[in-house]
């Protein structure tokens, strides 16, 4: 089932970008609205990190720090890109803590111990895909993707099924800020053990850029 949170804090840390910022987890990259259909096809690399503190509603806390690795390729108005987090979470043992926005839901894994634990490893591999549609003066796009389900279940790092995600995205950027919102609906795996329901969710955020490889993103 899904457990009911209080709170969830989300503190980015500065990414180290190698070409490109990279965008809080589920999101949509912000790029400038400059694609056109005449362009080459382009290959980028780029990684960050994420830690995040969730209070449950029974008062435990789940806090998760993840390092994102991906590679995107751009070719004219169509982006895809794939990523894979290393993550490190400090939990009790029968939470779950899947990939995802914000890296929710939390799950209660009947089978698990209630004591405090640390595990880590690779987390669930995201594929997504976008077309960037031909609006003039903003970068509105069409996505799609699908979580596989690479991480371990046995640690508690994700639900051991497939997702599958179609969603839109709308930014603009005015000098160094670029705001942006979106919105996604999920259609989710059915694990045996949980009680899970598709979901529609909502965005929204700025992308601060600081310097030439390096951004900050709040949302």
């Amino acid at each position: 089932m899904i457990l009911p949170y209080l709170r969830a804090c989300l503190l980015p840390l500065p990414l180290l970008v190698l070409a490109a910022p990279l965008a809080a987890q589920q999101r949509e990259e912000v790029k400038p609205e400059a694609t056109t259909e005449g362009d080459d096809t382009a290959v980028e690399f780029f990684t960050g990190a994420e830690f995040q503190e969730i209070e449950l509603n029974d008062g435990r806390k789940v806090e998760k720090f993840s390092i994102p690795v991906a590679a995107q390729v751009i070719a004219g108005r169509v982006r895809v890109t794939a990523q894979v987090p290393y993550m490190r979470v400090k939990a009790p043992g029968d939470v779950v803590v899947p990939s995802g926005p914000l890296g929710l839901p939390i799950l209660v894994d009947p089978a698990g111990p209630p004591e405090v634990s640390t595990r880590e490893g690779i987390g669930d591999v995201r594929v997504d895909a976008a077309y960037q549609l031909p609006i003039q003066g903003v970068n509105a796009s069409l996505s799609g993707g699908v979580k596989l389900p690479t991480a371990s279940t046995d640690k508690g790092l994700g639900t051991g099924k497939t997702d599958y995600r179609v969603g839109a995205d709308l930014s603009k950027t005015v000098g160094a800020v670029t705001p942006f919102a979106g919105v996604s609906y999920t259609k989710v795996g059915d694990p045996a053990e949980y009680d899970l329901e598709d979901t529609l969710a909502g965005h929204a955020g700025a992308a601060v850029r600081l310097g030439r490889s390096a951004s900050a993103h709040l949302g």
